[in-house]
């Protein structure tokens, strides 16, 4: 079941066109790489899937209630407080709950309150449960430590976060949200390997599992190689194809991609691209 399909999609600003004719479908549980040159189009089509932008031609269809999370390549990560603090702000509504339920409990001591309160507390109690109101506070905490940071890091204040750390704290803010679609434009700038590989393994993890679909504008050839099942190019000339990665990341693809010579090597791990000097 596909939970965005995009039909002939164009877009133009004004007598720029920058890719016209792009049609695609996003699986649920999918882990797509959208690829290409500086200039190509790639955050323009995040913007299109994302619903921010309207494309000059073509529809964008979303499956009913799809919930849709965005990550920019500059993160806007800011507030008041530690980052841990700021992960609690997704969960306001169950903490209002948890407070209410400490309401009821104290009036339930009182004799002239204790019946109304008996009524209500049994319901209240049952719907903070399946919201999770027990599990919340070891979710933000399994999701921050799976993007690499340690509980040092839970309680430092957000305005100390280095580019890279307010990136996956975002991201971390959005996994959180539990959206049904996950958008990220170019998630590994600025961050070294160790988390660039924690943030590609949560979100292939996540995907797995059907916890949501992503589709992640790429720079790094080789993550898309290791982390994506499926592959969109575009080549900054209008055109764009797209496919499973086995078949769509070849030398002779990526050379034409970035008008460059590219080595293959396999490895235990997969093929690992290279550019060669002209």
């Amino acid at each position: 079941m596909s939970v965005l399909t995009a039909s002939n999609l164009a877009k133009s600003y004004g007598p720029q066109d920058v890719f016209e004719g792009v049609s695609l479908e996003i699986p649920h549980g999918a882990k797509i790489a959208l690829v290409g040159p500086n200039g190509s189009g790639k955050t323009t089509l995040l913007h299109l899937m994302e619903g921010s932008e309207e494309p000059t031609a073509g529809a964008v269809h979303r499956a009913k209630g799809l919930r849709v999370a965005y990550l920019p390549q500059q993160a806007d990560f800011s507030g008041v407080g530690t980052l841990r603090d700021v992960t609690l702000e997704v969960f306001v509504d169950l903490q209002a709950q948890w407070d209410e339920l400490r309401r009821l409990e104290a009036a339930m001591a009182h004799p002239a309150t204790r019946e109304e309160a008996l009524q209500r507390y049994g319901p209240a109690l049952e719907a903070f449960e399946l919201a999770g109101g027990y599990t919340y506070e070891q979710r933000i905490e399994q999701v921050l430590s799976g993007l690499g940071f340690d509980e040092d890091d839970f309680r430092r204040p957000v305005a100390q976060l280095s580019g890279g750390q307010k990136t996956r704290a975002l991201l971390a803010r959005l996994l959180l949200e539990e959206p049904d679609l996950l958008l990220l434009d170019e998630p590994t700038n600025h961050l070294d390997l160790r988390h660039q590989v924690h943030i590609m393994s949560m979100i292939r993890q996540r995907a797995r599992t059907g916890q949501h679909s992503a589709l992640a504008a790429l720079h790094d050839i080789n993550l898309a190689a290791r982390y994506c099942s499926h592959v969109v190019m575009l080549f900054g000339d209008g055109d764009w194809c797209a496919g499973p990665a086995g078949d769509m990341l070849s030398e002779t693809s990526l050379e034409r991609l970035y008008r460059c010579p590219v080595e293959r090597l396999d490895g235990p791990s997969g093929p690992r691209f290279h550019p060669l000097s002209p």
